[in-house]
């Protein structure tokens, strides 16, 4: 059977399209945050909350509901102390909640794994997305742009 060809486009365009999507205002550290959530701050936590923007050293987390609110005020100093241990460098000092719809995946969970319908990579596209990739000198933009050509690879590829 014949390989279906693709339309493959340079990283810059990828770049260029996650900034669109995400706005001027996408920030790679909150991206980092998002990804990392529920490591971050324990599944409980993580399903009913999510950070959305870093204003300065203030990070701005949305949760499910006004009682969300009440009940991380009083593990903001916890949250801040594991936030700064996964980011490092980049520290917060503070955490402000707002009410509002929290993001969830189908199954009510935000996990990094592809659904079980999907094909793994040929060794030659993995290669191909390195190689794209490579050039991408911010290491949180190239693990984005990554993670972004592998499920657009994968996802084209369902059984």
């Amino acid at each position: 059977m014949a390989r279906k060809k693709r339309n493959l486009a340079p990283v810059s365009e990828i770049v260029g399209n996650i900034t669109k999507k995400f706005g001027p205002g996408f920030n790679a550290t909150v991206f980092k945050l998002q990804s990392l959530w529920i490591e971050t701050v324990g599944e409980h936590v993580g399903i009913h909350s999510e950070p959305i923007k870093l204003y300065g050293k203030k990070l701005v987390v949305r949760v499910e509901h006004s009682s969300w609110m009440h009940e991380l005020s009083y593990l903001k100093p916890e949250m801040i102390a594991k936030i700064n241990s996964i980011l490092g460098t980049c520290q917060i000092n503070d955490v402000r909640f707002i009410s509002g719809t929290v993001w969830k995946s189908p199954s009510g969970m935000r996990k990094k794994t592809l659904p079980a319908e999907m094909t793994p990579l040929t060794s030659d596209e993995e290669e191909f997305i390195l190689k794209a990739a490579a050039e991408i000198k911010d290491d949180l933009v190239r693990d984005a742009a990554l993670r972004a050509m592998r499920r657009s690879f994968t996802s084209e590829k369902k059984v």
